[in-house]
This record gives structure tokens, C-alpha cells and sequence, in this order.
């Protein structure tokens, strides 16, 4: 399949989920690392010696259980095959040959296995080995240095054969198939519904704590209990002279940029009133820098580094921008698990509507770079496109690591009452596959109906 492009332009075709998920993963937006194939083929390689003892079976030709088997087609392979084999892939190709030849050659070892009961044996006990030296890998890494993944990546190099791929350069798929295989689509999804579904959905998301706080003004309620109040009491804000100069004045006290200031502090306390306690610990400290500008709105997409947040806003930017951003670096702290069924929205949406290819946001735009932004045909309720003839900025098409735009426009409008009943009434679909990752899937299942909910979201819960 097609590996993801760097920029996608109108009138392409969309990007491939498997490439997307594939790249996503690689990509590490999380700050975290993927295990290097070069320093686990030695480990891996001890690991199989250790795995075989030096002693043959008390009795060679009637092998006494699957562990014996795996013990001496391991040592045939050590014995015969190892000098010719340097990397992960061929390791792991050798080993499924070998399995097949003992079994061909009808050595009376194996009695009746056949060549895929044998593979399918050899695979289950090479995962335990994979699993043991993986973590020892990111167990020897000297903390940061060596970042862990998500549980759900992780579990992904626990598979021998998964993690030979990896190590294949021509395989650039492998960690997109093997993720999308162990975290398919829920059965029952429905990316377009009924006029009665979404009634019902909008009732159902209106009882939710999270929601009835947006709906009184998330900005305005106390902050929720359990929650780190710095995120909305101490941000950390710095200050640029303008957009060209880059000397910063320094951390901010109010009286340096008051409106800035409150406008930051506003839009962080709408936020922990909407995001779960257990997921906001998982966020860094915010940081942000003003730029002070003659009214320019730089919007300028967050980024992360050193551990935190770093948003870039102009001085004028409101508290839904501050929010927007702020959202782009949840959506790549959060497991990709949220990315996913965010980009499983868009294709389905996309498909709906009649797929095809991409549609530019901006047609004919006076700035080249603006008039090359395209969108998914996905029908996008509270965003919609400028013409007929347009996509929506919200089914914005991003090349690389794939971001989206659904989680940073779902939380500029959370932040004020009125932007929340604009999501309950015209795509409470979105809200809901947003808040499963803001609340977890605890929090969301708070509102009751498993069944509706297994119906609009992408992933079960």
C-alpha cells in the first residue's frame, strides 16, 4: 500500500489508513521511541541460546511436549542456519524455513506436526522471547532516553513476527497492519445517522458532567476536584516584541499582558472542566508565548518539546484559539488510539459522501501555500466548507504523521456555552468520539447507553 505523502494537494487521492496508522506510529508525536531492530538482534540471538538447553532430549526421536519441539528445531537453527543470518528479518524468515524443511524432510523428531502447526508453535514461544527482550531494551535506556509508547504500541513489538517487519525497510506497513489487525473498526459503526440516532445522542451526551459544566460556561464554573490547578491558575507565559523579533521579555505577570494572560487562564479552566483528571495528568504543563502584534492573528499550530507545551498565539487571539491549539497537542500526547478513531471518522465520513478525491479549502487563494490546503468530501456539520466546490477545514488533510483538525475545533467551541450547544445539535457524533478520549471510557459510559454509543464510535469501548 501507499505509503503517506508529505503534502497532499486538492485532486489527490485520500492517504491510505494503513499508511497513515503505519507512519503515525513512527512518527512518535508523543516524544516516545520505537525499539532500534539493530540493537536487539544480539539480545534476541542470547535470548534463543538461552532458550535451548545444552543438553539434547532423554529421548531425541519422540519429542515429549511443544517446548522440547521448539527447543530443537531452535538448536538445528542455531547449529546450521545462524552464520548466514544478520538482521531481524532474515532471523525470523530462517526460522519459519526451518520449521518448514524438518517437517518436509519427515523427520520422525516432530512425529505428525505439520509445517504450520510447527510455525504456529515456534511463533507463540519466539513472542515470549520477543516480549523479554523488548522490554529490556526500554528497561536499559536510562529513562527519557528511552521513552516508552503507549501500552497499545508496545504490545505491538510482543510479537516476534511484527517485529521482524519492522525491521524490514521495504515493509513500510508492517506497524499499520499489525495495529489496525488487533484494534479493529467496532462491529456496529455508522458513520452517518439517522435523524433519530442523533436526537437520541445529543439527549444522551446532555447529561454528562463534563457537558452540563460547557453548557453553563466551562470557563466560568469552579474548577472540578481532582484536577492540577496550575494548568488554570499558573500557566506559563512569555512574551515576544513582535512577529519578527524573537528576543522574549521574559515570564509574564499580569500586568505585562493582562487581556493575554486571562484569555490563556480562561480557556485552561473551560478545559479542566471538560477533560477528565485522569487524562489531564497525562498532559504537560502548559507554556505559551504572546506575540505582541498591530492585531495579526498568527494562529500558529502548537508544538511540543522539553517535556511541555509550547503554544505560539498573538496578543488579540480569544480563548477558542488558545483552546484550538491546545488541542493539537492532546490529540499527540493522548494514545493513538484517539488519533485513530478521529481519522476513521474522516474516511468513513469521506466514503458517505461519495468519496472521490480531495477538495481544496481554499480554492483559487491569492497565497499559493493557502490554495494547495485540502479536505476529505466528509460532511462536517458545525465547519462547514466555503462553496460547493470546497472541503471543510475540519476534514483537513495533513501529510506525515497525519494530524487532524476534529479534536482542536470539537475544544474551541467547548470552551463557551454556546459553541457546546452547536455541538450537541449539529454533530454530536464528533462531541461524543471527542469526549471518549477526554473522559476515558469510564467518563463516557457515565451518560448510559452502551448499545447507541457502540453505534457512533469508531473504537469499542
Amino acid at each position: 500500500m501507499p505509503h503517506p505523502k508529505d503534502q497532499y494537494l486538492p485532486g489527490d487521492n485520500p492517504p491510505d489508513l494503513v499508511g497513515q496508522v503505519d507512519k503515525r506510529i513512527r512518527s512518535c508525536p508523543d516524544g516516545s521511541r520505537l525499539p532500534d531492530p539493530a540493537d536487539l538482534f544480539n539480545p534476541l540471538v542470547a535470548a534463543l541460546n538461552a532458550a535451548v538447553p545444552a543438553a539434547l532430549p532423554a529421548n531425541p526421536h519422540a519429542l515429549a511436549n511443544d517446548t522440547q519441539v521448539f527447543q530443537e528445531t531452535v538448536r538445528f537453527f542455531l547449529a546450521h542456519e545462524l552464520a548466514s543470518t544478520h538482521d531481524l528479518m532474515i532471523l525470523h524468515s530462517k526460522l519459519a524455513g526451518c520449521a518448514v524443511s524438518v517437517v518436509d524432510q519427515h523427520d520422525p523428531l516432530y512425529g505428525n506436526h505439520t509445517p504450520v502447526q510447527l510455525q504456529l508453535l515456534l511463533e507463540g514461544q519466539l513472542d515470549g522471547i520477543a516480549q523479554q527482550v523488548v522490554d529490556g531494551w526500554y528497561n536499559a535506556g536510562h529513562g527519557a532516553l528511552r521513552r516508552r509508547p503507549s501500552a497499545d504500541i508496545v504490545t505491538l513489538f510482543h510479537r516476534f513476527g511484527t517485529l521482524a517487519r519492522f525491521a524490514d525497510p521495504m515493509n513500510q506497513d508492517a506497524l499499520g497492519t499489525a495495529y489496525l489487525a488487533a484494534h479493529p473498526v467496532a462491529p456496529g459503526f455508522k458513520a452517518v445517522l439517522t435523524e433519530q440516532l442523533r436526537g437520541s445522542l445529543e439527549q444522551t451526551l446532555r447529561k454528562l458532567p463534563a457537558v452540563v459544566a460547557a453548557l453553563k460556561g466551562a470557563s466560568t464554573v469552579p474548577l472540578r476536584g481532582g484536577v492540577d490547578p496550575r494548568w488554570a491558575t499558573a500557566p506559563l507565559v512569555e512574551a515576544d516584541h513582535s512577529e519578527h523579533d524573537t528576543v522574549r521579555t521574559g515570564l509574564l505577570v499580569d500586568k505585562a499582558l493582562p487581556k493575554s494572560v486571562e484569555t490563556i487562564k480562561k480557556a485552561l479552566t473551560a478545559l479542566s472542566n471538560v477533560i477528565s483528571p485522569g487524562v489531564q495528568q497525562q498532559l504537560p504543563l502548559p507554556r505559551f508565548t504572546v506575540v505582541k502584534t498591530s492585531g495579526t492573528d498568527l494562529n500558529v499550530r502548537a508544538f511540543t518539546s522539553a517535556g511541555g507545551i509550547n503554544i505560539t498565539i498573538g496578543e488579540t487571539d480569544e480563548p477558542d484559539v488558545v483552546a484550538h491549539e491546545v488541542g493539537h497537542v492532546i490529540e499527540n500526547v493522548l494514545p493513538i488510539g484517539c488519533w485513530l478513531d478521529l481519522v476513521r471518522l474522516l474516511h468513513a465520513r469521506h466514503t458517505a459522501a461519495g468519496g472521490g478525491t480531495l477538495l481544496p479549502i481554499y480554492p483559487g487563494h491569492a497565497d499559493p501555500e493557502v490554495a494547495k490546503e485540502c479536505a476529505y468530501r466528509a460532511v462536517m456539520p458545525v465547519s462547514p466548507p466555503r462553496s460547493a466546490t470546497s472541503g471543510s477545514y475540519a476534514a483537513k488533510v495533513y501529510g506525515g504523521e497525519s494530524a487532524t483538525e476534529l479534536l482542536s475545533t470539537t475544544l474551541e467551541l467547548l470552551v463557551t456555552a454556546k459553541g457546546t450547544e452547536t455541538l450537541l445539535i449539529k454533530d454530536p457524533q464528533l462531541l461524543a468520539v471527542v469526549l471518549r478520549w477526554l473522559l476515558g471510557p469510564v467518563g463516557i459510559q457515565a451518560a448510559g447507553n452502551t448499545l447507541m454509543l457502540s453505534w457512533v464510535l469508531p473504537s469499542p469501548l
